[in-house]
């Protein structure tokens, strides 16, 4: 394993959950102190916001994080769908999307959400990233199959859900991915995908995968008993 290879740890959707990010976080740094002199990459696969109780602690906490390795925030359909309702106040909420907790968590600082909300708007929708000899594409919900990257809409990239979860075929590269929990309450690795979304907002488990170390391995950080546990 060449020592310039990356550690990746890639962080499925958060939805406001402050103190499960602190906690995952922290597992993280304390991960990362096995590899010395590797570059280490975070990524995280958006949807921050909406849902959870802690919104605005969430934004905070991704911002002002400044480790010594390097830290992407892509972008999520609830950022984008945050940003669209400021900027078109007549656009319908949709009330399954969590937005009043966000709004709440935003109470009487609203030139903080202001500020936010332009953070959101300018974050990147995919990042590549190559570890061991393996590509890999990081985007929050997916892509258009047998299209090029470089084709692939805006849209695709953060709303997709069947077109992408049903196929089965090589991509060219594995796509780490959230956006679409699949009711289990853990993360799932298939041939193709590897899915970070282990649905935080029901099953209380925030997931993290490290790729670049041999096989794919997951951090969680609950909420409750078993914080911290490495599998």
């Amino acid at each position: 394993m060449a020592a310039t290879d990356p550690i990746i740890y890639a962080v499925g959707d958060i939805h406001g959950y402050a103190d499960l990010l602190d906690d995952l976080i922290a597992q993280i740094e304390r991960d990362a102190e096995k590899y010395p002199g590797r570059p280490i990459e975070v990524v995280f696969v958006g949807d921050y916001v909406d849902r959870g109780p802690d919104s605005r602690g969430v934004i905070a906490r991704l911002r002002e994080w400044k480790p010594a390795f390097s830290v992407t925030c892509l972008k999520g359909n609830h950022e984008q769908f945050l940003v669209q309702t400021i900027k078109h106040p007549g656009l319908e909420l949709v009330s399954n999307m969590g937005q009043d907790e966000t709004f709440a968590s935003y109470l009487d600082r609203e030139d903080e959400l202001a500020n936010d909300l332009y953070w959101m708007d300018n974050l990147p929708l995919t990042k590549q990233i190559e570890a061991q000899g393996q590509a890999y594409l990081f985007v929050h919900a997916g892509i258009i199959p047998d299209r090029p990257l470089k084709d692939q809409p805006d849209r695709a990239l953060i709303w997709i859900r069947d077109e992408f979860l049903d196929y089965e075929g090589d991509h060219g590269f594995i796509v780490v991915h959230g956006h679409t929990p699949d009711g289990t309450g853990w993360p799932e690795l298939k041939p193709n995908r590897i899915n970070v979304d282990s649905g935080v907002f029901f099953s209380g488990r925030l997931t993290c995968v490290v790729l670049g170390d041999g096989e794919p391995r997951f951090l969680h950080a609950y909420a409750g008993e078993g914080w911290g546990d490495d599998v």
